[in-house]
């Protein structure tokens, strides 16, 4: 979870900059989602795991990404926790911050990327 948390305290912080705290929480909580739905997604894709068998696959990942919205919605927002990251956040050195929004940005990037490569290189090798 600290990972987690490490990526969620860089987007709010670089969503902070926008002006409106409820921007930044509720789309750094958006963001963590769509990644950690993306990634999840391309895991099942490596284990050849089709939903086809159970149920629809639109059904399966519209479940999927409201579960790893409430479950992120409880754990950074519900408790107050973006207040205690933000806190730490305040606390940390100039090259802590930088370091931490930069791995922030590759986790968006690679989360978007990474289906992506994945699918050409799929039908490349097809």
């Amino acid at each position: 979870m600290k990972a987690l948390d490490y990526i969620f305290k860089g987007l709010y912080s670089l969503l902070l900059k926008t002006g409106d705290k409820d921007i930044a929480e509720y789309s750094a909580l958006f963001l963590v989602t769509i990644g950690l739905t993306s990634n999840f997604f391309l895991f099942l894709s490596l284990l050849n795991f089709a939903p086809q068998k159970f149920m629809s696959a639109r059904v399966f990942g519209f479940l999927i990404l409201i579960l790893f919205a409430v479950l992120n919605y409880f754990y950074f927002i519900s408790k107050g926790r973006y207040k205690v990251l933000l806190d730490e956040t305040r606390i940390q050195s100039i090259e802590e911050k930088k370091i931490n929004n930069i791995i922030s940005i590759i986790f968006c990037v690679e989360s978007v990327a990474a289906p992506v490569i994945y699918s050409l290189m799929e039908d490349a090798f097809q």
